[in-house]
Formats: structure tokens, C-alpha cells, sequence
């Protein structure tokens, strides 16, 4: 049984590792990341397959696991380092001491990292599927099946950050050397895709879109015109997000006289600059900041907007978006967007189509997106009807999750493996 921190978890016995039918491995740099829901979906929708066995590392644990996770999955933590994770190497030098004399020869001679090297000390099921959350963990997926399990079906999952900030800030090379233990990569939008084929000799680069809930409430609370507009803002606090651009172009239209009430929920290490350039601006009475909030919350507070704006931006680091799922959410309920012309987004937000695009790191201009929105409601709603009909065709989560499923069954030669939902 495992920890709050979800150390130890299910195996399936002493000694060797135990091969199965369908045992995945999920491998993530920080777990259980609250910014980071559709990880949890794609472990779901992998233990929601029939005969599948699931199991989580994470190069650091930083809370509580769900109950069912905890009661039906293998959980294993590269970080902190407990007495549990030290009882389980050390155990596991003890019944299974080939393979962790290999694992010690490898980590003293740099051929593996102190990651790779706890998760084989602590691993009890034998993976013939490794899925990698972010390119920049797929080291460890691909340490495994280098060193340890060769006919593993190693699948890495890019989102954004590790095909923009990490590539501006450590270049293509580290990827180039892996590409040869990556059996299928997968990018979140088109843009990610084709810089991943123009990286070559990837086996096989596919798009594959996140999805949402989309048998959900569409109705909201339409709010009177003498009402302020209500604007929601959800997300981290982080550079890329762009919240600075919201508050100037709250900001301009405030100058002018037009009543805005912005609803930010989120948290992060730009919350506390943030919260002062509102109140230099004067903006105080304008915005309303909640931290934040899980989805059942998050959705409440769409239930009750007018707007929502995703002011994306690329950061100084060159940190990029891959497709944020809260807009997906929004258009889900016929939440009307206004959002950048970044990374992604122009995949969902169509300009006069599905809600408006505007050019990123324009306040001024995305002041005028928000201006038109609150003058021509009606066409807003049309717009989010759209977007809603185009989320059901392409993002519903119940279909990418069985199309998720199909990829991994496809490769590994079960191709009956359907989700239970």
C-alpha cells in the first residue's frame, strides 16, 4: 500500500520482474502536477483498458495520489528520497542481484541516471510500454529500453516546453541522441509535429490532440447588459500565459470607460508582481484573484462568464504553449474565447469562426478583442457554438483516450484492447 506520497504502491512479487500481457509504464517529471490534468487522463484511460496494468514514476512526487490510483497502480518515486524508496533498492539488491549489479555498473559509469537507476530498483512489473510525459524525461524511458528492456514500446508525449524553452535553452542534440530508443512520437498540435520530423530519423511522429469533457453542461448564466463583462482568466502564473497583457489591456479599456471584471484563477511565481501592477494600475476594483482551483470549481466560474481570454504569449526563454486545455473546456460549454495567435491555439481559435485570434504580446490590440466581444455578444455566442461543435469532432476526451489506447495496443499487437468507461 502506498504513502500520501505514493512511494511504494502494487508489484507483483519478489526477484525478477514480472513480464504481462499490457503492463505501461507512465514515466513524469513531477506527479501528481495539478496544471497538468491530462497526464492523469491518459494513466486513466490506460487503466480503464481491459487486461492492462499501469504503473507511475515520477522523478518527484510532490502530493497526495488519487485513492483508486493508489489501491490499483504501481506507484514509484525517483524524489524525495524516503526510507521507503532506500528499503526498496535495497531489497531489491537483495532478491534480484543481477539485475542490480547491471543497474550499479550503469549509473557508476554514467550510462544511466540516479533516475533510471531507482526506478529499475523499485520497478516490479516488466513494461512492454513506456509512455513519457515531456521530451525532456524521455531520457529515462530511453535508458530503460537501451540498458534493460529492448522490445519495450517506448511512445514520448510532446506538449510544448520541451520543444520550445528546453530546445532554445539545450538545442536539438539531446533529442537527436534518443531518437533511435523513441518508437512513436507524439505532439499535442501540428507546429510541435513538424519540427519533430524536421528533426529526422524519428520512427514514426504523430499529431495527437489532448481532448475534454464535452458531455457536459453547455448552459451558462447569459448576465444582463448593465451588468460588468465578465472576463475569466485560468491558468498558471507564468510568462507564457500572459496575464501582463490582460492587465494593460484591461488597463486601456478602463481608461476609456468600459466596465471589465476579471476572474483570475490560478497560481504561480508571477502571482505576487502581477497583483501589484493591477494595483499600480488602478485596477484593483477590476480584477478578482481566486489562486488555484480544481475543475468541478474552474468550470463553476464558467458557468458565470461572459469571456474568456487566453493571452498566451512566448516567454523571454522561449517557453511556448502546446494547446492549453482550458480553452477546449471553455468552447466545451459554449464559452466564448478570445485568445492569441500562438503555438497551437489557431488549431481551435479560428478568427471569426470559432471566437477571435489576436496577435501576441499586444495589449492594445487584444483590449480591442475584448471591446468588440462585449459589443457583439450575440456573434460571440455563435462563434462559441462553433467551437463547440468542432471540440466534440476533434478533442472529445472519451475518443482520444480510445484513439490513445489504439496506439499503444496497435504497437504492441493487441488490437481488440478497448477503454471501459
Amino acid at each position: 500500500m502506498s504513502s500520501s506520497l505514493g512511494i511504494s504502491g502494487r508489484t507483483d512479487g519478489p526477484g525478477e520482474l514480472s513480464p504481462g500481457s499490457l503492463n505501461v509504464l507512465f514515466v513524469n517529471g513531477i506527479f501528481p502536477e495539478y496544471s497538468q490534468t491530462f497526464v492523469v487522463d491518459q494513466i486513466r484511460d490506460v487503466m480503464g483498458a481491459a487486461g492492462s496494468r499501469v504503473s507511475i514514476f515520477a522523478r518527484r512526487m510532490v502530493g497526495a495520489v488519487d485513492n483508486d490510483m493508489v489501491e490499483s497502480v504501481e506507484i514509484i518515486a525517483s524524489r524525495p528520497m524516503s526510507v521507503r524508496v532506500i528499503y526498496n533498492l535495497f531489497k531489491r539488491i537483495a532478491l534480484s542481484p543481477a539485475t542490480m549489479a547491471r543497474a550499479i555498473y550503469l549509473v557508476g559509469t554514467g550510462k544511466i541516471d540516479s533516475h533510471c537507476f531507482r526506478l529499475i530498483g523499485q520497478l516490479g512489473r516488466q513494461p512492454n510500454v513506456c509512455v513519457t510525459n515531456f521530451g525532456h524525461n524521455a531520457h529515462i524511458g530511453c535508458q530503460l529500453k537501451r540498458f534493460f528492456f529492448p522490445e519495450m514500446v517506448h511512445i514520448v508525449v510532446f506538449h510544448g516546453f520541451d520543444v520550445s524553452a528546453h530546445v532554445a535553452g539545450s538545442g536539438w542534440s539531446a533529442y537527436k541522441a534518443l531518437r533511435g530508443e523513441i518508437d512513436i512520437a507524439l505532439a499535442v498540435n501540428t507546429r510541435w509535429a513538424d519540427a519533430l520530423v524536421r528533426l529526422g530519423k524519428l520512427k514514426d511522429v504523430r499529431v495527437h490532440y489532448l481532448g475534454t469533457d464535452v458531455d457536459c453542461d453547455v448552459r451558462r448564466r447569459l448576465l444582463g447588459r448593465s451588468e460588468p463583462f465578465r472576463v475569466l482568466f485560468v491558468g498558471r502564473v507564468v510568462e507564457k500565459k500572459g496575464l501582463m497583457d490582460l492587465v494593460e489591456a484591461v488597463g486601456l479599456l478602463n481608461d476609456k470607460g468600459v466596465r471589465i471584471l476579471v476572474s483570475c484563477v490560478g497560481d504561480g511565481p508571477l502571482l505576487s508582481g502581477i497583483v501589484e501592477l493591477v494595483n499600480a494600475r488602478g485596477l484593483l476594483g477590476c480584477f478578482a484573484f481566486h489562486g488555484a482551483q480544481p475543475r468541478d470549481k474552474v468550470y463553476q466560474f464558467m458557468r458565470k462568464a461572459d469571456l474568456l481570454v487566453a493571452p498566451s504569449r512566448t516567454a523571454l526563454n522561449g517557453d511556448c504553449e502546446g494547446l492549453p486545455i482550458v480553452i477546449l473546456e471553455a468552447l466545451a460549454r459554449e464559452l466564448p474565447v478570445v485568445a492569441t495567435a500562438h503555438s497551437g491555439i489557431p488549431e481551435v481559435i479560428r478568427h471569426n469562426v470559432t471566437g477571435l485570434l489576436v496577435p501576441e504580446g499586444r495589449a492594445d490590440i487584444l483590449a480591442k478583442a475584448i471591446g468588440w466581444a462585449k459589443n457583439n455578444r450575440d456573434e460571440m455566442e455563435r462563434y462559441a457554438a462553433a467551437g463547440r461543435r468542432l471540440v466534440v469532432l476533434h478533442h472529445n476526451r472519451r475518443i482520444q483516450g480510445d484513439k490513445f489506447v489504439k496506439i499503444i495496443a496497435e504497437k504492441v499487437g493487441q488490437d481488440k484492447l478497448r477503454v471501459e468507461h
